[in-house]
């Protein structure tokens, strides 16, 4: 019977049988009725979940067709059961969803350090969370609907994309324009599409928030990234008051090359970031706030971050 001895086997080779068991329906000759019904009575005897084995197949179904995208002769990246496969079945799983989303300048860079094991979930997650506003929490809910995708022909998504597009370069590139190559603390936590006790804080409180701290022995410093096209037309910064800032230091971040005029419109204690395909150039550095009330701030962001796992570092 297959997957008997599925514990001691890498997640690849599980989901390798699972793969060859529903295309070539041997659950038939098992006289088992479905497919579900045999991940159901494989799940009793292995000890695992019927949602694990559902998630196994899936990312190896989803790490199969990666395969053949990038290396078709399969002569350069490992198959689902060679030793060599360093990627996780959950960095494929959310490899997956940003490939729904996602234009493929960032997904070339995501692929292969995802199938090398080069990056870590924390950062596969930052990620998507940067993308999944975009598809306006449209979910699959259930096995056989469609996954929702990014559509250009929705012009919400399209704007949506564009600064999701700036919000992934700031988080990846992040240690680099803070100019800490090397922190001992880095937390992204994002307010805007990101859990509904933080939304109620948007558009008051900016859309991303980064935790940092240079050493161990060093004091936490809040940096609020806003980002946007129009700084004009952006509440966030035509509202900024100071007196009422929430984090340390305040960004506004864009893609779009900021005329004279439009940086005037900025206020001036607020860091400018222009977020281009080679990375995160800092066109105005952000002045320090020197925050007093933002208690209820703190606290909601600290139990979005004990609370949820896609905020933790070093998984």
């Amino acid at each position: 019977m297959p997957l008997r001895d599925d514990l001691r086997r890498s997640w690849g080779q599980v989901a390798e049988e699972l793969l060859h068991v529903e295309k070539t329906e041997e659950w038939r000759k098992m006289g088992i009725p479905s497919f579900s019904t045999f991940i159901e009575e494989t799940a009793k005897r292995s000890n695992r979940t019927k949602s694990t084995l559902w998630r196994l197949r899936s990312a190896g179904n989803f790490y199969r067709q990666l395969r053949q995208q990038l290396d078709p002769e399969g002569k350069s990246l490992p198959s689902l059961t060679d030793p060599a496969l360093k990627a996780s079945p959950e960095s494929l799983e959310i490899l997956a969803k940003i490939t729904r989303v996602a234009p493929n300048e960032v997904l070339e860079r995501l692929q292969l350090s995802t199938i090398h094991g080069t990056i870590s979930r924390r950062e596969l997650r930052d990620i998507w969370e940067s993308y999944r506003p975009v598809l306006g929490g449209m979910t699959k809910r259930g096995r056989g609907r469609q996954e929702p995708r990014y559509s250009h022909r929705d012009s919400n998504m399209r704007a949506a994309l564009i600064e999701a597009n700036v919000m992934a370069r700031v988080v990846q590139n992040a240690p680099k324009w803070l100019r800490s190559p090397n922190l001992h603390l880095y937390r992204a936590v994002h307010i805007s599409g990101g859990a509904r006790n933080l939304q109620s804080l948007h558009p008051a409180v900016p859309d991303l928030i980064l935790l940092t701290a240079d050493k161990e022995s060093s004091r936490l410093s809040i940096h609020g990234i806003e980002v946007g096209c129009a700084p004009e037309k952006n509440r966030f910064v035509q509202k900024f008051d100071p007196a009422q800032a929430n984090s340390d230091y305040v960004w506004f971040a864009t893609g779009k090359h900021l005329s004279a005029q439009e940086i005037a419109r900025i206020p001036r204690m607020i860091g400018i970031l222009y977020a281009g395909r080679n990375g995160i150039e800092t066109m105005r550095e952000a002045s320090l706030m020197y925050p007093t009330n933002h208690e209820e701030f703190l606290r909601a962001i600290l139990k979005e971050v004990a609370r949820s796992r896609r905020t933790v570092v070093g998984e």
